[in-house]
């Protein structure tokens, strides 16, 4: 061993010292005794009466003593406080001792100790203990913040100056937003220090019972003013309260990677949320894209599950299929009357009076009750201008700094379009001009540059610019169209310029888009149009305008849906070759055809004689409909005339097919009309059906029980099974195993062979629903989340109820997308206890995965597809014919999602 090994390493510094104060009685020992300990096992040097040998000074003078000579001062707080320990802590407070206040349980606290509690809360940490354990682990944080407070080189951001700052930074974004909206900055924090304006509903507030909520609200909604409002309590509790969870305010679009590492980034400076727990805010989950923001949400769900100390996370979101439903989704309630009142007074300064009634609904939002009393500020009629609100929201914005607007209006639609292709996110500054540019529009107001980044104050903004700039041609709508992925980013802005766009860019935009895309223009347009939309009594256009758009919202949507339109346009004209008849009167528009006997225009005026009641030969009129004359007004209405035909198709499940299971189901339900066709072994003659079915023209629909078939299909069919040998058509799907037990049909099958049944009927139903989608939906296919999916495993677990016959068998499934070369499969399990006990990490796990295999297989769709659980009554698979009413709740679940069915 040699010299230098054998020196013995010392520290460089004296350890740190904790004076302990409390009253000295046995009922808060264990305090005392919990406090020591911890200090001594963090090697801090702990000064406590009891553990100290004896001396010859004087007690009080030896208690200030030590006092001077700590580095840290822990008060113990119990029922009562003795002269001594005031003393201490008086003597601390002077010195500048940092303390740490613990307040012990207490049923009554005496008058000596609130005060002095009262005299010293704001000036000292403090926090709560209710046994050993609890104060341990509030002495180990504290003291374990110093030392990284201490190793950064930061000593004087302590947890109260870090909150505190946390606190005005969520001020200053309140601020930001009002201001963005037109407010002056008085104004602004004004509204942001009244507490009683955009109060919290306690609804939205995580708790306990529900870790995680989802605040889910429209454009103005006051979403994010709620989100503030409740990370500003949260961080004022954490005040309080050294050993509450600590607060982090995110944005979703700051969230990359993974969220319990942007937590714990973000709560770098004020502890570890992993011991200490964390209240998270997440704001803005609409202005991601959908993958990332169900990524979130996930995520979310197994954070709040797993940090400790009751944390919670709230998120907010605009309506979307990632957030709507189940329990964590709450909808943001609209404000009352009196609140809309009592925020209009605030900014008009009196009271608004009575509004227009159609301006109910959209003033029930926060944001646009500002506008509206903002605009009676400056108008002594008490109205708006007719048309957009979200257009007068803008306009009121730029009117405050129009000229520094107009000379940067082309930057802030550069601006707007690379961050609509970020995502919403701010951009590079770089990106978008020289400083002198980007200080142009700064001036704005609607516009923050902070650091490198340059982006608008809110996110209508970034869509509205967007959205001009989609007008003007850029860009080019072809090439949004392309690429189904860039398209869904800008949706929002889609939908404000098919909102506030010419009558000219509105018809030549939805042309195009419907032909191409029918899903996402229905979709979007009863979004774009009918939230801003109200009837008016003032039609300023012909008939002949008029029936011109209504004619060609025809004809794209039909070439859009093609080969659809075979079927529903013979229900609308009889023929191709009638015009449209159209006749405008008293803010009503009454619609229908001609043959053109009369007329030969494609667009022709009703005759006086021709009304509902009374006809005339070559004359019908369709539909009466209150008209809003507003661009777009005749895309909704003709979309809606095919829309209730296909509905018509849907229910009354009509739509042709050669798919073998719905056709063999068909046989068999058409069967029901004759007991002649039924042999007594329970099968289908088939030879006497076809001899009937030759007496009907080839596409003539047939009532088969609750469902139509074309005869020709049924025939062709019929016919193939006889040139296979085949006279017989038995029942379709595997057949009962036991004798009957229980009220129910399922009671005459084994457990295997109601898994077999179910198996076999799920598989009949994959192949019947893409047989039906290719034939029928070629182009909205493309947004029909079930066809979306395929090709993918179906599995499922199968809860048979054989141990108790009463129970209704149940099904609890999910999709796994396949590779496209695939084909798809089932694989049903039999579940061994209750579907209602999956555990809930299971059911994440599953999502999870679910969500990875469609970004690898499906990633041009997973901006806008989810894979969930379903749960489902598994006694339809016992039903007659399962697979047509399989089939087509499919089709309704997918066309309702694209405002194809309603």
């Amino acid at each position: 061993m040699n010299q230098e090994s054998e020196l013995e390493v010392e520290a460089g510094e004296q350890p740190l010292v904790c004076f302990v104060s409390s009253v000295m009685r046995p009922e808060i020992q264990w305090a005392r005794d919990a406090t020591v300990n911890a200090l001594r096992e963090n090697q801090w040097v702990s000064w406590a009466f009891e553990y100290t040998p004896a001396s010859s000074s004087s007690p009080d003078r030896s208690y200030l003593t030590k006092v001077h000579q700590a580095d840290f001062v822990i008060w113990l707080v119990g029922a009562d406080t003795t002269t001594p320990v005031i003393d201490e802590i008086n003597e601390a407070l002077a010195r500048e001792r940092k303390i740490l206040m613990i307040l012990l349980p207490a049923k009554l606290r005496s008058g000596d100790t609130d005060n002095m509690i009262k005299k010293v809360e704001s000036r000292v940490k403090y926090g709560h203990a209710h046994d050993a354990a609890s104060l341990r682990t509030l002495i180990v944080l504290t003291f374990g913040d110093e030392v990284v407070r201490a190793i950064r080189g930061k000593p004087d951001l302590t947890r109260k100056a870090a909150l505190d700052q946390a606190i005005r930074a969520s001020r200053e974004r309140m601020i930001v937003r009002w201001v963005a909206a037109g407010l002056s900055q008085v104004e602004a924090i004004d509204i942001c220090e009244d507490l009683t304006l955009s109060e919290v509903p306690p609804i939205v507030i995580p708790s306990a019972v529900y870790p995680m909520r989802i605040v889910i609200g429209n454009v103005g909604a006051g979403k994010s003013i709620i989100a503030e409002r409740v990370f500003q309590r949260a961080a004022r509790y954490a005040l309080e309260n050294v050993n509450a969870p600590i607060p982090i305010f995110l944005h979703s679009r700051n969230c990359q990677g993974s969220l319990e590492q942007n937590v714990v980034s973000a709560a770098s400076t004020s502890g570890n949320p992993r011991v200490q727990g964390a209240f998270v805010v997440i704001d803005g989950l609409d202005e991601v894209s959908r993958s990332q923001a169900r990524n979130i949400v996930e995520e979310a769900k197994v954070l709040a599950a797993s940090l400790p100390n009751q944390s919670c996370i709230l998120m907010t979101s605009r309506p979307s299929d990632v957030v709507n439903g189940g329990p964590n989704s709450i909808l943001l309630p609209r404000l009352s009357e009196n609140e809309t009142v009592a925020l209009m007074q605030k900014v008009l300064g009196r009271p608004p009076g009575r509004w227009p009634a159609h301006l109910n609904e959209i003033l029930t939002l926060p944001l646009f009750a500002i506008l509206y009393a903002m605009e009676l500020r400056e108008q002594s009629i008490n109205t708006l201008p007719e048309g957009n609100l979200l257009k007068v929201l803008v306009e009121k914005a730029i009117d405050r700094d129009r000229d520094a607007i107009a000379l940067g209006f082309d930057l802030l639609q550069k601006l707007a379009v690379r961050s609509m292709e970020a995502n919403g996110s701010p951009i590079p500054v770089g990106e978008l001009g020289t400083f002198v540019d980007r200080n142009s529009v700064v001036k704005s107001h609607i516009v923050v540059e902070s650091q490198d980044e340059i982006g608008f104050g809110l996110p209508i903004f970034t869509q509205w610019f967007a959205a001009q700039s989609l007008m003007s041609g850029r860009p080019l709508l072809d090439s949004l169209i392309s690429d189904p992925q860039r398209l869904d980013r800008w949706r929002s802005a889609i939908a404000i310029a098919i909102s506030s766009g010419s009558r000219e860019f509105v018809n030549m935009f939805l042309g195009q888009l419907a032909r191409e895309d029918p899903g996402f223009t229905a979709d979007i347009l009863g979004e774009a149009l009918r939230p801003w939309a109200s009837d008016s009594s003032a039609i300023q256009r012909n008939w002949a305008d008029i029936g011109k758009e209504i004619r060609g919202g025809f004809e794209s949507w039909t070439n859009g849906i093609a080969p659809l339109d075979e079927l529903i346009l013979p229900q609308i004209f009889p023929s191709d070759l009638y015009a449209v008849a159209i006749d405008v009167a008293d803010g009503w528009v009454n619609w229908g055809w001609h043959d053109r006997s009369e007329q030969d225009a494609d667009v022709v005026p009703f005759p006086e004689d021709v009304t509902f009641v009374q006809s005339r030969p070559g004359w019908k009129m369709s539909r009466s409909v209150r008209w809003n004359d507003a661009p777009g007004r005749a895309w909704l209405f003709s979309q809606a005339v095919l829309r209730d035909e296909l509905k018509s198709l849907i229910e009354r499940k009509a739509l042709p097919t050669d798919d073998p299971g719905l056709l063999k189901e068909a046989v068999w339900l058409y069967s029901f009309k004759s007991n002649e066709w039924i042999v007594d072994s329970g099968q289908v003659v088939l030879e006497p059906i076809l001899e009937e079915l030759r007496t009907f023209p080839a596409n003539q629909l047939l009532r088969c029980y609750d469902r139509y078939a074309q005869a020709g299909l049924i025939r062709d069919f019929i016919q193939g099974q006889l040139n296979s040998g085949v006279e017989f058509l038995g029942p379709l799907w595997p057949r009962p195993d036991q004798t009957a037990s229980g009220n129910h049909i399922w009671g005459e099958y084994s457990e295997v062979r109601q898994v077999e049944r179910t198996e076999a009927v799920l598989a009949a139903a994959i192949n019947a629903y893409e047989s039906v989608v290719r034939t029928w939906f070629p182009r909205l296919g493309l947004r029909m989340t079930t066809m979306a999916i395929l090709p993918a495993r179906l599995v499922g677990e199968y809860q048979s109820g054989v141990e108790d016959p009463y129970r209704t068998p149940g099904l609890q499934w999910h999709w796994e997308p396949l590779p496209l070369t695939e084909k798809s499969t089932v694989e049903i399990s039999i579940a061994r206890t209750s579907n209602d006990d999956i555990s809930w990490e299971r059911i994440q796990s599953l999502l999870g995965e679910n969500q990875r295999i469609v970004a690898k297989f499906r990633p041009g769709f997973a901006t806008w597809l989810g894979v969930p659980l379903t749960s489902l009554n598994a006694s339809i698979f016992f039903h007659q014919a399962p697979v047509g009413e399989i089939v087509y709740d499919w089709l309704k679940n997918d066309l309702r999602r694209i405002n194809w069915y309603s």
